[in-house]
């Protein structure tokens, strides 16, 4: 029988791809409007890789145009590529990215996560039981409900990975 590793069998079970690590510098938007830029609170760098189907595996497509829209920003980008998004302080929304191979675009969101309350759901008991666990359920909720949600960070995922094939894996 052929052994197989933990990883390895990860990855077919996920999909999962390796990819040629990206040496560019990350590439900028272009805001709508001044008060756009003026308000934003940090920038997240976020890969954009785009896949297809080449006999029957999941490769990763270079060279694929792709577009970047958020509220107040866009950006032209050739994939594969780093970008480098806008946050803002309490409330940044998701923004999408579509791509276009041999005259059909293909869109995907770039979901914002909201880091702050990533952060307090993040949050382990250090033991303690059920006693414990009711105890940080109750800490939780009273930090989430005391917080300045506009004060709030977010983020963006690392990788976004466009499937110019939707519906095969």
């Amino acid at each position: 029988m052929k052994k197989i590793s933990l990883v390895a069998l990860m990855c077919t079970l996920s999909a999962c791809m390796q990819y040629e690590p990206l040496d560019t510098p990350p590439e900028s938007v272009r805001f709508s409007s001044r008060i756009a830029q003026q308000n934003v609170s940090e920038y997240a760098i976020v890969e954009i890789r785009t896949l297809t189907q080449s006999d029957g595996k999941t490769v990763e497509a270079k060279g694929v145009p792709c577009t970047i829209n958020g509220i107040g920003y866009s950006a032209g980008i050739v994939s594969p590529a780093r970008v480098s998004l806008p946050t803002y302080l309490g409330k940044t929304e998701d923004a999408s990215v579509t791509c276009r191979l041999n005259g059909a675009g293909v869109s995907q969101k770039i979901p914002a996560i909201n880091a702050t309350v990533e952060k307090i759901n993040s949050t382990q008991s250090s033991g303690g039981g059920l006693a414990g666990a009711l105890a940080v359920a109750l800490v939780k909720g009273a930090i989430k409900s005391s917080r300045d949600a506009t004060n709030d960070k977010f983020r963006y995922p690392d990788r976004v990975e466009v499937n110019l094939q939707p519906g095969k894996k």
